[in-house]
């Protein structure tokens, strides 16, 4: 049963729609020289009294792929044959790629995106890059709509600038529960609820040393005291956490408590720095935890 997708994409990508069987349908976007860009499974299903669609494992890694193979090959096209009529072609589906992914990227509002570790650089240089959005997003003219399309309604401007100022977190796989709190932590920051955002740091911190401690691996001593987060960061070995890890750990933890227990007021550029620095902290426990377990 083909669906109907409305063509071409907003990036100008002519859409085709193959039946896959069972009531799913392989949708195509395709750039110039029938080049695909992206391809994904999808079907219409019912919900409550609406018609919705569900995409099947839409894998965002093969347009990521995508985008790097377009870029070798433009680079190639401009060694080898910089006046071929294919080379413009070309750029104009790795523009359209990019700007696919920007597209995709924003409507889910991913935080643990779980790509292949060769393809992060990639997906944050296209996130970084933005060229096709204004330098001030309340100066776009649809920066309202889009606000109120996303629900971004609250207070409004600085949700939405914070949200388009600032780089997206990038991480390797992570656990739900800490994705989940680090998200909670990133929505906080986006309302300006700093001290909110100082919390949930300080708890995404702790639930990851006491999942690392929870499995037990080999020389790793669990503290008689756990209800203590000092004592916690202090009981992993070097193995784990180095001098340079250990402070930055209690510099998380103290920071916290400045806010929690003495009424420091955050700034947005400190709540956004305490973010990225529990983020970064916590991605390197959990690939460290994953690498001494040979997973």
């Amino acid at each position: 049963m083909l669906l109907g997708i409305h063509t071409p994409t907003p990036e100008g990508l002519v859409v085709e729609e193959l039946p896959a069987g069972d009531g799913w349908t392989v949708v195509r976007e395709v750039g110039k020289l029938g080049y695909v860009v992206f391809e994904y499974r999808c079907c219409e299903e019912d919900i409550g009294e609406d018609i919705g669609q569900t995409i099947d494992n839409a894998d965002i890694t093969f347009l990521l792929e995508r985008v790097a193979e377009l870029e070798k090959l433009c680079g190639r096209l401009r060694q080898e044959r910089p006046t071929s009529i294919e080379l413009p072609q070309h750029k104009w589906n790795l523009k359209k790629a990019r700007q696919r992914f920007r597209r995709w990227y924003q409507e889910h509002d991913v935080l643990n995106l779980d790509v292949r570790t060769e393809l992060r650089p990639l997906v944050i240089s296209i996130l970084n890059a933005g060229g096709d959005q204004p330098s001030d997003p309340t100066g776009d003219p649809d920066f309202l709509i889009r606000a109120y399309e996303t629900g971004d309604i609250g207070v409004l401007e600085n949700y939405v600038r914070r949200k388009l100022d600032r780089p997206p977190l990038i991480l390797s796989r992570i656990p739900q529960e800490i994705a989940s709190l680090l998200r909670d932590a990133n929505e906080a920051y986006r309302f300006g609820l700093f001290r909110a955002v100082a919390a949930l740091c300080r708890a995404t911190l702790e639930k990851t040393l006491r999942m690392i401690l929870e499995v037990g691996l080999d020389g790793l001593a669990v503290p008689i005291d756990r209800d203590d987060l000092k004592i916690l960061i202090n009981s992993l070995p070097d193995r784990f956490l180095r001098k340079a890890g250990r402070d930055f750990a209690h510099e998380i933890r103290l920071g916290a408590n400045e806010v929690l227990h003495h009424g420091k007021e955050l700034s947005e550029d400190e709540a956004w720095a305490l973010l990225v620095r529990t983020a970064r902290i916590v991605d390197a426990l959990l690939n460290r935890s994953r690498s001494l377990k040979g997973t």
